[in-house]
């Protein structure tokens, strides 16, 4: 197992904050520790990368089975409506677009209504989205964003890019956000969102809130220091709750400068304070849940072993 590293502040001290169990990988507990150093919350130890693509190969399987990605015209614009609201992008000059992780492509299409013509480019690995992207004329890469040196691939500076609710999957954050900056043109912005650890509305924290899906958990200081180290600095940084289970942050970032300084608190005390009592407050809706899922492992094993027992009767030594 890998030694524990903060990706925010690199320090190594850290506590286990609680375990969390998730209904659709009941098979596995999960741990959720705190950097001491700096507050932040991340899933220790993190699966491997092969067990992590399984696990989201299969959570994203019986999430769309469940809630399909909808079409409807009349909804899809809605979070692209919230960020074109959070900065003045209609007089931002904006030329060729990057959209990391953007599924059908609606964030794209929403800016090329606004804005007119755009070179509009995406990374995107799920292929059913792919037939998506070229219908609207977008250029798309088949990228892995949590390997180094990407942006080798990529011989474009853009001027806008989008990250959104992206940087919380990641295994290695800070390589995204280095690649990020590599191919951001000089005056361009990137619009980075993220679920906010320290806006929690939902009642299940630990079979809800914290999933094997999420690697991350950043509140608005540790956002904040994790885009300066890879050298992107804001020019907005807020949070928001509007229309949504919990609060997320978001913020609009440049390329930083030798002239930009900023000092960042220790949230340690905050943070785990926070979410100790969220997790104290919902601990019998939690559960309710855990005896579900302790029941269902139980019954997967059971209906192995019963498996077993039949090849054996079936094909004796």
């Amino acid at each position: 197992m890998n030694k524990f590293t903060c990706c925010v502040c690199q320090k190594k001290i850290y506590e286990l904050v609680s375990n969390f169990y998730s209904p659709i990988i009941a098979k596995k507990k999960f741990e959720i520790v705190i950097c001491k150093s700096c507050g932040h919350l991340s899933v220790y130890p993190k699966p491997s990368l092969q067990e992590y693509n399984r696990i989201n190969k299969y959570w994203y399987t019986i999430k769309f089975s469940i809630t399909p990605p909808s079409s409807d015209p009349t909804s899809k614009f809605d979070r692209w409506e919230q960020m074109w609201e959070r900065f003045d992008l209609k007089n931002t000059k904006i030329n060729t677009v990057l959209d990391i992780g953007s599924g059908q492509g609606w964030g794209l299409e929403f800016l090329k209504k606004k804005k007119g013509r755009l070179k509009l480019y995406a990374i995107e690995q799920y292929k059913k989205n792919w037939p998506y992207l070229e219908n609207m004329g977008c250029h798309f890469f088949d990228i892995n964003i949590d390997e180094p040196n990407w942006s080798q691939n990529i011989n474009v500076k853009f001027d806008f890019i989008i990250l959104r609710h992206t940087l919380e999957h990641l295994r290695n954050p800070n390589i995204c956000l280095q690649e990020i900056s590599k191919v951001l043109s000089l005056t361009g912005l990137v619009y980075i969102v993220v679920p906010d650890s320290l806006g929690i509305n939902q009642k299940r924290i630990s079979t809800s809130y914290f999933r094997p899906v999420h690697l991350n958990y950043f509140n608005k200081v540790n956002f904040l220091r994790i885009c300066y180290n890879n050298n992107l600095f804001f020019k907005l940084i807020n949070t928001s709750s509007t229309n949504l289970k919990n609060s997320e942050i978001y913020g609009f970032f440049r390329k930083k400068t030798q002239s930009d300084k900023l000092e960042f608190d220790n949230t340690y005390l905050k943070q785990v304070g926070y979410i100790k009592k969220k997790i104290r407050v919902n601990y019998i809706d939690d559960l309710k849940i855990i005896i579900q899922i302790k029941i269902k492992s139980f019954k997967i094993i059971y209906n192995f072993l019963k498996f077993l027992k039949s090849v054996l009767v079936k094909n004796p030594k």
